[in-house]
């Protein structure tokens, strides 16, 4: 895992240029080397922008959007790729997307392809389309021979519940792509599913900071964001969690609603000022920008997190050790405790919050590239039911390399808990996601927590699934013992179908499968 999350971080770090040789993957990496098949795999045929123009509109111009790939094939982020829609004349709910130069070759530009993105009755398909000549090689330096193709995940296992996973947002040109690339042979490249994001360029778009973090004494703070030249006002609100309503529409979309259990505000194109009115904790703040003529030109929203030091309402405990082993994952650091300021809150029983978790007492601090914040950054650790502790999502104010600032949760908050979800959802939905008080010591068992970094969350990746394979402790007794714990059964978190999409209940070791775990699907063997 630790290699998928480096190759995450360089495909977005590196610098981004207009040649197609940037985009293109130094080296094919497959996950079925040298499969044996009796027959070539490869489509009878495939999608391509020109099919049977007479049943389709006309192109139509939507704008550009900027493309973060996977690193299977292509890496970094392409920006301003022209997107352009058509609609079916023959049925009325089939809608055409073409990206150009989303399919590069690095021998001649004069061959790059466009992507096609189906949208069939509210659904995502992503039909067989081959990729141009490209000059690459194999993982072992030899030359890459044959044909490379690109499907999506669920077109390619004829699986057809994964497509119900699908992310995608045709108001805004938003689409989360699972894709499997793979050649003439049936090999998959990379670990068989890719997520690659296209995001519109919109220039009336209200763009929050990436991070932004209020501490110290601090009550109220002006945000500061990009506002696109087309916005002539804006309205906007700002709520304790994530924002979203029962329908789980998210803050910008609630505002352009005028939802009236919102307190709106309408701003003209200057930064908006916000109060805290919650207590501790992420707040989001909702955007819905308008033009002179008071047309809707986008919805957006974004994170604040807010830490003030509030020293009447917390009692210092005294240092208690902690064992993170998850930061060491993700890192590949060896585990070492070390001692915390660990204080209690005097307002609600059993919630806990750690001032610089990785301070400069931290074992790796010679590690630390930076500290980010003027003020102390507190991670809260919220055990009111001993038996279900989450960690709510906060920035740490560290950062340890150009991935940027991270960003620590729990699975059950970062996909539950700010979508609204109460706690017995949340428990009923990730059992084994929350930690325990155990003889005195909190423990989140491996797979319980997660993080992103300021690279990421700009990239809009969002949580990234590594560093999970450890277990951190957190001593609440100071007569506990921090002891190793072994990880409980992480298969009650899982679902696993076979390749024809049937769930089975009792997967046998030496199968593949396709495992559902926390919204995440993945190709493993059992």
């Amino acid at each position: 895992m630790k290699k998928f999350y480096t190759l995450i971080l360089s495909t977005l770090i590196c610098g981004m240029s207009a040649s197609a040789t940037d985009y293109v993957s130094p080296a094919l990496t497959f996950t079925t080397p040298d499969k044996k098949v009796s027959t070539v795999k490869a489509p009878a045929t495939t999608r391509s922008a020109d099919d049977d123009d007479s049943a389709w509109t006309q192109w139509l111009d939507m704008g550009t959007v900027n493309v973060t790939y996977s690193g299977a094939v292509y890496m970094n982020i392409n920006p301003e790729l022209p997107i352009l829609m058509r609609a079916s004349t023959a049925e009325p709910e089939h809608v055409q997307y073409r990206i150009d130069g989303y399919l590069l070759s690095n021998v001649d530009t004069k061959l790059n392809r466009p992507l096609i993105i189906d949208i069939i009755e509210g659904s995502l398909y992503i039909y067989p389309q081959e990729l141009p000549s490209l000059k690459i090689n194999n993982s072992d330096g030899t030359p890459f021979e044959g044909k490379l193709y690109v499907t999506d995940t669920s077109t390619h296992l004829d699986m057809v519940g994964l497509r119900d996973l699908y992310e995608f947002d045709t108001d805004k040109l938003s689409f989360d792509l699972m894709l499997t690339y793979y050649d003439d042979r049936g090999n998959t490249l990379g670990t068989g599913i890719s997520t690659e994001l296209v995001r519109f360029n919109v220039p009336g778009w209200i763009k929050p900071p990436v991070l932004f973090s209020v501490g110290g004494n601090d009550v109220s703070a002006t945000v500061p964001v990009e506002i696109g030249a087309a916005v002539d006002h804006y309205d906007y609100t700002i709520v304790k969690g994530g924002g979203y309503d029962d329908d789980d529409n998210f803050l910008g979309q609630r505002v352009a609603n005028k939802d009236e259990s919102l307190d709106i505000k309408t701003s003209s194109p200057v930064d908006p000022e916000v109060s805290f009115t919650g207590g501790e904790g992420r707040y989001t703040i909702g955007f819905a920008a308008y033009d002179a003529d008071g047309k809707l030109l986008s919805m957006s929203s974004g994170a604040i997190y807010y830490m003030p030091e509030d020293a009447a309402n917390w009692q210092p405990v005294g240092k208690r050790k902690i064992t993170d082993g998850y930061l060491v994952d993700v890192y590949g650091f060896e585990l070492i405790p070390y001692e915390v300021e660990l204080e209690k809150s005097l307002l609600t029983e059993g919630l806990y919050r750690v001032a610089d978790i990785y301070g400069d007492n931290h074992p790796y601090a010679d590690k630390i590239k930076e500290h980010t914040l003027d003020f102390p950054s507190y991670t809260y650790f919220h055990c009111e039911d001993p038996e279900a502790c989450y960690i709510s999502e906060t920035p740490t104010g560290t950062v340890f390399d150009a991935s940027g600032e991270i960003v620590l949760s729990s699975i059950p908050e970062a996909y539950f808990i700010r979508h609204g979800y109460d706690m017995d959802a949340a428990k009923n939905a990730v059992p084994g996601g929350f930690g325990k008080i155990i003889g005195g010591t909190c423990v989140f068992p491996s797979g319980s927590l997660t993080a992103t970094s300021y690279i990421l969350l700009e990239a809009n990746y969002g949580w990234l699934d590594v560093g999970r394979e450890n277990i951190m402790t957190l001593q609440i007794d100071p007569e506990a013992g921090i002891n190793t714990v072994e990880e409980e059964n992480s298969d009650k978190m899982a679902e696993y179908f076979n390749l024809q999409g049937i769930k089975i209940v009792n997967p046998q070791k030496g199968n593949v499968y396709i495992m559902l775990k926390d919204g995440i699907s993945k190709k493993v063997i059992k």
